[in-house]
């Protein structure tokens, strides 16, 4: 993508409606041109979809809040899709730590939002934590942006759907896995204080050094 094509996504991100011979004239380009490349840039998957911005609060969704929660593995997957599914989710994220989710709702009021929290989070032994903040004031909304981390990324993160094989088991193992590393810590800790003391004690035969 050259700087045309960079210009071009900056009007139609302000002016989804704009047309080819707006932009041909604020770009100084042929309206031809401009059109050849705005469906260049359909097509490549660079623009998605060209649809209306709605103000929530003309809609009464004045209360927008951000929802941080910490699961189990295990239940990462099903949850995660349970809370798409809820109308008061306007968007939500799997972190990178594939036990945290990042979730923002929208409702008409904070009666609404605390029905949504007792309905779906409270008491419910999977979600291990609940972080919660209303928003006050948006200073920058950005339209847009990264779904998922990219398939050849180490640590990649997978759609909602079915996770990766090396993934399915996380569950069932990981609290295994972080026992069998607190365990090993512990043991490497012991092991360097035996090895300075036993350090500590040869240099004190040997007068090298005053314990006092």
């Amino acid at each position: 993508m050259n700087k045309l094509d960079s210009a071009l996504l900056n009007l139609l991100i302000k002016d989804g409606r704009a047309s080819f011979a707006d932009i041909a004239r604020q770009l100084g380009i042929s309206r031809a041109h401009a059109r050849t490349r705005v469906q260049a840039l359909v097509s490549s998957g660079v623009i998605e979809l060209f649809s209306a911005v709605v103000n929530p609060e003309k809609l009464g969704k004045v209360i927008s809040t951000f929802v941080d929660l910490r699961v189990t593995p295990v239940a990462l997957e099903p949850l995660s899709q349970e809370l798409a599914d809820c109308p008061e989710v306007v968007s939500l994220y799997i972190m990178s730590d594939l036990q945290s989710l990042h979730v923002h709702t929208l409702t008409d009021s904070y009666e609404t939002f605390d029905a949504f929290v007792r309905k779906h989070l409270l008491n419910r032994p999977e979600i291990l934590s609940v972080d919660c903040k209303t928003l006050m004031t948006r200073v920058k909304n950005r339209r847009g942006g990264a779904r998922h981390w990219p398939t050849h990324s180490p640590g990649a993160v997978w759609r909602l759907g079915r996770p990766p094989a090396r993934f399915r088991c996380l569950g069932t193992h990981r609290t295994a896995q972080v026992a069998q590393a607190n365990t090993n810590v512990g043991q490497l800790c012991a092991c360097l204080t035996f090895v300075n003391t036993t350090a500590l004690i040869i240099r004190w035969l040997a007068n090298d050094i005053d314990l006092n």
